[in-house]
């Protein structure tokens, strides 16, 4: 990932460099405590946990200590969900070790599937990072209970994540009073406000700070499906993807009220045939068509590889890695997997304009272009009362991936508490 540059800057880490064996289980007030294969030693302590949330109920989650420690480091979660296709999402269901592992987490796994890479743009070079799978069944977390995986709904996981993240602190104390914040991306557009909104009511009713949440920060937010909708056609228009005629036709019979008519249907059946086989998370990128052969892939706008992925969901199907983890110890069978900016298709940039206009805020600082680290416009930001809205400029949906660099300065700035440099 990255330039060509970036990608020679990584130190590779590699089995033989730092040894065959993964580092030896230890354990912490009686959590299970690994560090991955072809990962000790390499950077400040990462430890994964399988940590019981509630009787029979699971949860899997990674923490990346910041580089540079100090007691009053942030601390940051990061609960990565779905990209969804409207009209017809599906709901929750990505993994976080995606986000993890090909976004901002310390590492990227190589093309051999087994050795991994430094990731110079990693979020924990600025705070702490906590990855949870959330809701069970997502990833490697799971449930005892079938009821679990039968009745999950956006309260629950939300219910979950908050027991998780007491019992979380109560274990590593350390880590209570520090400044939180939640992140995420997609479907996080309704996971995150709702894990807020239970953080700060039991911070009332309990009439203490249990959690120190201080901000949340959602990229490519799935927020509602016919505001989704109505947004993902208008950006194809927008963006020469389909014809006037069609676009015309879903404007004129699709009200984007909760019913969608035969004839609405058929436009945006249309759109979509319209459009072509392209990747939606980045309309410029092109399709992994052989993870074997990466070097065969077609030419692309980007210097992402279309693979990537793909290494990943095979590293994390090793079974020295998933022993590493304490995954998947109840032996299922199916493979682990991830899940079914500005040029996101999934949920574009029309799609949070469209739903800001709903919430009518007052603007505060007009819209303006921010500027990255290389000196480049990094996109532009408008600040309402309340809350700031910044575009990444050339990012997809997984705004980190196609725009590591940039995805960093603004992280940075959301800590921080202010607005992205001019």
């Amino acid at each position: 990932m990255g330039t060509q540059g970036e990608r020679e800057e990584r130190r590779k880490i590699s089995g033989k460099e730092k040894g065959e064996e993964a580092c030896k289980m230890r354990t912490k007030r009686g959590i299970d405590v690994v560090e991955s294969p072809a990962v000790a030693q390499t950077v400040r302590p990462q430890r994964w946990w399988r940590h019981l949330v509630g009787e029979g109920l699971r949860r899997i989650e990674w923490e990346c200590e910041v580089e540079e420690i100090s007691s009053t480091t942030r601390a940051t979660a990061f609960t990565k969900q779905i990209s969804v296709t409207p009209p017809n999402s599906t709901g929750p269901g990505c993994s976080s070790l995606g986000g993890a592992m090909l976004e901002i987490g310390p590492f990227f796994v190589n093309r051999d599937n087994k050795t991994l890479s430094r990731n110079k743009y990693a979020w924990n070079n600025v705070a702490n990072m906590l990855f949870l799978e959330s809701p069970a069944g997502v990833g490697f977390s799971y449930s005892n209970r079938t009821s679990d995986y039968n009745n999950t709904g956006d309260r629950s996981t939300a219910a979950d994540a908050y027991t998780f993240l007491i019992n979380w602190l109560e274990r590593f104390p350390e880590y209570k009073g520090r400044r939180f914040f939640i992140t995420g991306e997609s479907y996080g557009g309704h996971y995150i406000p709702q894990l807020a909104n239970t953080i700060l009511s039991n911070n009332k009713i309990m009439n203490t700070t249990m959690v120190n949440l201080k901000g949340v920060a959602i990229g490519n937010a799935y927020l509602d499906d016919d505001t989704n909708t109505r947004a993902t056609i208008d950006y194809y228009w927008t963006h020469a993807m389909i014809s006037k005629e069609t676009h015309k036709a879903v404007q004129e019979n699709c009200s984007f009220n909760r019913t969608y008519t035969g004839l609405c249907r058929t436009a945006i059946e249309e759109a979509n045939n319209e459009k072509g086989l392209i990747d939606q998370s980045n309309i410029y990128a092109s399709f992994c068509w052989d993870a074997s052969a990466p070097q065969q892939q077609h030419a692309s706008v980007t210097n992402i590889d279309p693979c990537a992925s793909y290494y990943m969901q095979s590293y994390l199907n090793r079974q020295e890695v998933q022993r590493a983890f304490h995954a998947n110890t109840t032996g299922l069978k199916q493979p682990w997997s991830d899940c079914s900016g500005d040029i996101d298709a999934v949920c574009p940039v029309t799609s949070t304009l469209y739903s800001l206009d709903i919430l009518g805020l007052q603007i505060n600082s007009s819209w303006r272009a921010w500027y990255s680290d290389d000196n480049e416009v990094g996109g532009y930001v408008v600040e309402y009362k309340g809350l700031v809205f910044a575009t990444v400029r050339g990012a997809g949906h997984m705004v980190p991936t196609y725009q590591p660099q940039r995805a960093l300065t603004l992280f940075s700035s959301f800590l921080q508490g202010k607005l992205p440099p001019e």
